[in-house]
This record gives C-alpha cells, structure tokens and sequence, in this order.
C-alpha cells in the first residue's frame, strides 16, 4: 500500500483516538463511574446503549434555559451511561448476575439509597459520595422482561437535588432527603 492510500487511514484513526478522550463518551476516570457489566450475554439481548460525556451533557443543558435548576444539575454531569437488556433466558440468573452488580458496587463505596420491590419490579439506587458531594448515581431495574442500568456521574451536592425536585414522587424525595 503506499502512502497516499494510508493517509485516509492514518486521519481517520487519529480522529477516533482524539474523539475517544475529548469529553464526548463517560469517562472511566471519572469518580462517580460504575462499571455496567452485564447480566448475561446468554440469557440477555441489549437493546439500548448510550454513553455520554462533559461535552454532550453541557450542550444538553442548553434547551433547559427554562429551568435554571434542571440546567445547573445536568451541566454538573460530567457524564451518562444508559444500558437495556431484554430478558430471553433464565430470569432468575439475570437477577442473581445483578445482584452481584449491587454487591461489586458497594465494595467500591457505593452507598445503597432504595430498594423497592414491587409487582415483580426491581429497582436499586446506589449513590457514591466524597464528604457531602455525590460524585455518582447509578440505578439498576429489571421487571423480569428487561433490565434497565444508568450510572450519572458528575459532582453535585443533595440540596441541589432536593431544588430540582419539586414533585410528589417519596422515592426521590427520600434521596434528597437522606444525603
């Protein structure tokens, strides 16, 4: 090959280097990162994958101009990982499979906030935390049909959330409360 044809190749492998490190997708660095493993390649079909970083979630807050607070709580992301699976196997592994996610998690400082189990529905929120800020949220919920994972990462304090959060929803009222 010479060079003239390895150029293309060369820009567009410098380009996705460059992309991977300039705040597009989540950063692993991040202290509020929770690493989404997931609940079983076998018995799971994942349907839904984002992963979003500083860069994107500054540009989402731009439309929030109407809401002050929801903008200040989204600019102070520095990133957002969303994982669903669909359940086409052994329920009763994917659930164990997170299990051992909650678990992983909470060896790593990830303090439990919820658990609800309701109508066949599971849902955890784990926050980590340095002092009073948290630096991390991640939620995990499966209905038996599908798993739903999202770990917010950024730095905010509780009473930023309690400001953002003016509905009549406990289970959200009890995470602004409790931090």
């Amino acid at each position: 090959m010479d060079g003239i044809k390895l150029l293309p190749v060369i820009g567009f492998t410098l380009l996705l280097g460059a992309m991977s490190g300039c705040g597009l997708t989540a950063s692993q660095h991040s202290e509020g990162y929770a690493r989404l493993t997931s609940p079983g390649a076998e018995d799971t079909d994942i349907t839904f994958s984002l992963s979003l970083g500083p860069t994107v979630m500054n540009m989402l807050a731009i439309p929030l101009a109407d809401d002050p607070g929801a903008q200040a709580v989204v600019r102070q992301l520095d990133g957002l990982q969303v994982r669903q699976y669909r359940i086409n196997g052994d329920a009763s592994r994917v659930s164990e499979r997170l299990q051992s996610l909650r678990q992983q998690l909470e060896a790593q400082e990830w303090q439990p906030a919820i658990a609800v189990r309701e109508d066949g529905e599971d849902t955890y929120v784990l926050v980590k935390q340095r002092g009073e800020t948290i630096t991390g949220v991640t939620v995990i919920n499966s209905d038996g049909n599908e798993v739903v994972l999202v770990n917010a990462m950024g730095s905010f304090h509780p009473a930023e959330l309690k400001a953002l959060y003016a509905g009549d929803d406990p289970a959200i009222a009890r995470i602004a409360a409790t931090r």
